[in-house]
């Protein structure tokens, strides 16, 4: 009986010890950093300006070495909710998908990453660069994240994609895009909003939009998920 726990003792000694190596390589050999990216959309109607942003917590990081797993994987993970910009009516509104990754190339000039990749063996460095940032600058066009918009609000399979260089296509004369911007902030991660619009969202990212698609279509409306509007 005697050893037999003395072997179960082991066991569970030699158990806690693996864990803790593994724990000690994640830690010590994963890069991670966390921030909050500010996204702010300006749109000219003939009604005035209009504008409206939101804040999407950011961890992002370089995944070096897990015991078990591949290394040298970047990763980004999202909580938050796109930008939700509305006006005349509820069901005429354009809607700005979350962009994983968007903030390191918009600073790269301010962090020291022009011209290289983004898992450069710097990214411990310039991820924590980028995190104290508290500046705000416009996206080149490039960069702009996804545009969309509704024909009816409560009906998903109206999703329809928005040319961010004619918006007047989609919402009629004299709307255009002014401009979108990104920073760094310490603005509370924006919440409720999404939801609040798109009341069919449902709990996982993801969840294709359309409720049913043909394994054939391969169109923009078949591969868009929910994860573009919301993480939890």
């Amino acid at each position: 009986m005697i050893g037999k726990a003395i072997k179960t003792v082991l066991l569970a000694a030699l158990a806690l010890l693996a864990l803790g190596i593994g724990w000690y390589f994640y830690v010590n050999l994963s890069v991670r950093e966390s921030y909050r990216q500010k996204m702010a959309v300006e749109v000219e109607t003939p009604a005035g300006l209009r504008s409206a942003s939101s804040v999407v917590g950011v961890v992002q990081g370089d995944q070096k070495l897990v015991l078990g797993q591949p290394g040298g994987r970047g990763y980004a993970d999202l909580s938050g909710e796109a930008v939700v910009l509305e006006w005349r009516r509820v069901d005429t509104c354009l809607r700005c998908s979350m962009g994983a990754m968007l903030a390191q190339q918009v600073f790269a000039p301010e962090i020291g990453l022009n011209g290289l990749p983004i898992t450069h063996p710097d990214m411990e460095v310039w991820l924590k660069w980028l995190a104290k940032l508290r500046i705000r600058r416009e996206m080149p066009k490039k960069l702009y994240p996804l545009l969309v918009t509704f024909a009816d609000i409560d009906d998903p399979k109206t999703v329809r994609r928005v040319d961010p260089d004619d918006l007047a296509a989609s919402f009629g004369p004299g709307v255009a895009l002014k401009s979108i911007s990104i920073e760094i902030t310490g603005e509370k991660v924006t919440t409720g909003k999404v939801e609040q619009v798109l009341g069919w969202l449902g709990e996982y990212p993801e969840t294709p939009v359309l409720p049913k698609i043909d394994p054939k279509d391969f169109s923009f409306e078949a591969k868009l998920r929910q994860g573009s509007f919301i993480r939890r």
